[in-house]
């Protein structure tokens, strides 16, 4: 486990250039603590959780641990139980729908206010997502911004 004190604003910056020039998000973070997270087996997937003046948001690389996995670790490391956002590749685009019924029950148990979720999440479940938390709801795409 990595643990960084930061006080920055922290700027993601897609790497792929638009007409625009190039898209970001930015978070800013007020006595932040951020704490990392890799995977166990691998580290290919990392997770980020920051302490926001609205709560913990995590930022998610892909879930490959598993989404529950992810946000459990983030509540035993920094004795949490809720999550103000959730935002990033849930890694449920190929979940069951016994899966993803549990999945969004835990959502629903740590009472995450806003659900972010992007590529490996998949459309047909990202729908169910959105069915189920309407306006907690959100495609994060690249540009989106997330007020607190």
């Amino acid at each position: 486990d990595i643990s960084i004190h930061s006080n920055r604003i922290l700027t993601f910056y897609n790497l792929d250039r638009s007409i625009s020039g190039v898209s970001h998000m930015s978070l800013v973070c007020i006595s932040t603590i951020i704490i990392m997270f890799c995977s166990p087996s691998t580290c290919v997937c990392l997770s980020i959780a920051i302490n926001t003046a609205a709560g913990w948001v995590v930022l998610l690389g892909c879930a490959h641990a598993g989404i529950i996995n992810v946000l459990k670790h983030f509540q035993d490391k920094l004795g949490i139980d809720k999550f103000f956002a959730v935002i990033g590749g849930t890694h449920l685009g190929f979940a069951n729908d016994k899966q993803l019924e549990g999945t969004m029950d835990y959502l629903e148990q740590i009472q995450v206010e806003k659900l972010g979720a992007c590529h490996c999440t998949g459309l047909i479940n990202g729908a169910k997502l959105f069915q189920r938390f309407r306006s907690a709801f959100f495609f994060a795409q690249v540009g989106t911004r997330l007020e607190m």
